[in-house]
């Protein structure tokens, strides 16, 4: 099952797009952005955000779920949000940029696409924050989202080794 559009109250996530990548070099060069996730380098550069749009799309039709765009109508993009079926469950990422924290955002495109990721039916629906990013587990709460009590090892490019990341699952 993959989706192409969803749309809520101020947001709409669509397919990600080669044109997105200015913007998603903007945001990511933001060191408070890019350390907080797992691929994002520390510097992104245009040509750096050229290829991680790329390397989404090249595997998106050979993945389960979707990958989304998540814009506010007026501004563009803000961020990204992808739910994909992993090994037993759906595992859903995101990153907002910074002008846009606090606004609610994160909460209202992860309620967007955890809707997606339970049709998929591959599993319990997952996510994980890096410790050090309480906002982000707060904004996972908010959409249904509760802590399984275990801490992993993620990596992150833009930190250049693991760090723990706090593990939850969509509540039933």
């Amino acid at each position: 099952m993959t989706v192409s559009h969803v749309r809520t109250d101020r947001l709409v996530l669509r397919p990600l797009d080669l044109a997105d990548a200015p913007r998603i070099a903007r945001f990511a060069a933001d060191p408070g952005v890019a350390r907080m996730t797992s691929s994002f380098p520390l510097q992104q550069t245009v040509v750096g955000a050229e290829g991680w749009v790329l390397i989404r799309q090249a595997l998106e039709p050979h993945r389960v779920g979707g990958e989304f765009a998540i814009d506010l109508p007026g501004e563009g993009l803000i961020g990204t949000i992808g739910a994909h079926a992993s090994i037993g469950a759906v595992e859903i990422g995101y990153w907002i940029g910074r002008p846009w924290w606090g606004h609610g955002f994160a909460t209202e495109a992860l309620r967007a696409v955890t809707d997606v990721a339970k049709g998929l039916r591959h599993g319990p629906v997952v996510a994980d924050h890096f410790a050090d990013n309480p906002a982000s587990g707060r904004a996972l709460e908010k959409a249904g989202f509760v802590y399984t009590g275990e801490v992993a090892p993620r990596f992150s490019l833009a930190r250049g080794e693991s760090a723990p990341s706090r593990l939850m699952r969509l509540a039933a």
